[in-house]
């Protein structure tokens, strides 16, 4: 790690690159150190039924707003003249309307059905909250895609850190005013909305003068142009999400909203840590990654040596967190949690976790070898096997801990498959 750091350093003084990067994973690290250290006060404040549902609400609202643009914002970057990205931009936040409202009469008429799959009747006083987090979510999304194209990179870093903290502030006084029932969601919600505001109006003071170049027809012509980005990242991406968040709608309705708390919060006390320091490798490795390629250099030999040193430096980390398990929950959870739960779900956990990692820092050798399609239906078939893994779990022995054992051998396998097969085709790749 301290050779990445160096390195890092090093190319952060000479390469404007990595100076970009570098700013946003500052803002990422802050934003995201904030949330993880603000967590044992949370769970002092409430009880794990109300993190469930603060999990359920979260899930629901990520899994929606993840296409609440229709993919829209990723071509915001790519035209030359900004007035066409302006279109973009105001094309996202009218489709994301649209979307958010859609949204709200399809909670309005299915909420009984909704809260029948699930087996909990409680989300449903939140529904009405979900289309305004889809449309926060949404336009955020579009005017940071803005910001990329800007190169705003400080501005982005100083949005996440802001809406981490005012999330943080706002969930902290409403649990110390015993605000218990909404204080998460509503804190939540207040840190989009903060974001959202500040970045419309900074997105406004730049184009207020190119404003008279937005049209219906110019958006409409865009909208054809790049209509491949809905036809075909749409669903992968409503897929993706899906996948991510489809543990705490199943173990919401098998075994309870209290244990997709445990896993949630199990989830983000070992992911979190280890995903910054995913982050800071990754940094390294795009930029290697990239110039292999455009270079014809040997990408299988920089993918191994990537692989292992991954291994290296998460080897320890999460044998620690697996022996260190039950004491570091019982510090962060306090006594009103079950700790021994919660420590025995991350031991089951943390084999995933770790080859998962391995994988995480990776997705841009997806894009180099042009492996889409194939990534599309891996993502498919894991889907299929994680819904099938805690059913089967559920069926079998109606066991918390093992429908997650069962789970994380999924996530296991899938993920050493993918390792293995980027291996062989990086290997292919290089031989050509």
């Amino acid at each position: 790690m301290i050779k990445f750091a160096a390195e890092l350093f090093h190319r952060f003084k000479k390469n404007e690159f990595y100076r970009n990067v570098f700013t946003l994973f500052s803002g990422s690290v802050i934003a995201q150190g904030i949330a993880f250290l603000i967590t044992p006060l949370l769970t002092r404040l409430y009880p794990d039924f109300q993190f469930g549902i603060f999990f359920l609400f979260t899930s629901m609202s990520l899994t929606i707003a993840g296409s609440a643009c229709l993919q829209y914002e990723t071509a915001i970057v790519i035209p030359k003249d900004d007035r066409d990205a302006l279109n973009l931009t105001v094309l996202c936040f009218i489709i994301a309307f649209i979307f958010s409202i859609l949204t709200a009469m399809a909670l309005f008429f299915f909420s009984d059905g909704i809260c029948r799959i699930l087996k909990n009747d409680n989300i449903r006083h939140y529904f009405f909250i979900v289309p305004v987090s889809v449309f926060a979510l949404g336009v955020n999304q579009a005017v940071s895609a803005w910001n990329n194209r800007k190169k705003q990179y400080r501005f982005i870093s100083v949005i996440n850190v802001t809406k981490s903290v005012s999330s943080g502030t706002v969930q902290s006084l409403a649990g110390i005013s015993g605000f218990l029932n909404s204080g998460l969601i509503v804190g939540n919600l207040f840190g989009q909305i903060i974001s959202l505001m500040l970045q419309i109006r900074k997105w406004f003071m730049e184009a207020r003068d190119s404003l008279k170049a937005i049209s219906f027809k110019r958006m409409f012509y865009l909208a054809k142009v790049y209509k491949n980005m809905p036809i075909f990242n749409t669903f992968s991406n409503i897929m993706n999400n899906l996948s991510n968040q489809l543990p705490v709608f199943l173990l919401t309705r098998f075994f309870g909203v209290s244990s997709a708390s445990y896993y949630g919060i199990s989830n983000r006390i070992i992911a979190t840590p280890m995903g910054l320091i995913g982050q800071s490798v990754s940094l390294v490795f795009i930029q290697n990654a990239a110039e292999a390629s455009y270079n014809k250099q040997n990408l299988f030999k920089l993918l191994k040596g990537m692989y292992w040193r991954l291994f290296k430096i998460a080897f320890i980390p999460f044998t620690l967190l697996f022996f260190a398990s039950p004491f570091l929950f019982k510090l962060i959870l306090g006594n009103s949690w079950d700790c021994h739960l919660a420590s025995n779900i991350a031991r089951i956990l943390i084999p995933w976790l770790l080859v998962g990692f391995l994988n995480s820092s990776l997705g841009l050798i997806i894009n180099i070898l042009k492996k889409q399609s194939a990534y599309t239906i891996y993502n498919f078939l894991l889907l299929v096997f994680r819904f099938l893994s805690i059913w089967l779990g559920y069926l079998f022995s109606k066991n918390l801990l093992f429908a997650l054992f069962l789970f994380s051998i999924t996530g296991l396998i899938f993920n050493l498959f993918l390792v293995f097969y980027l291996l062989k085709v990086s290997k292919n790749d290089s031989e050509t």
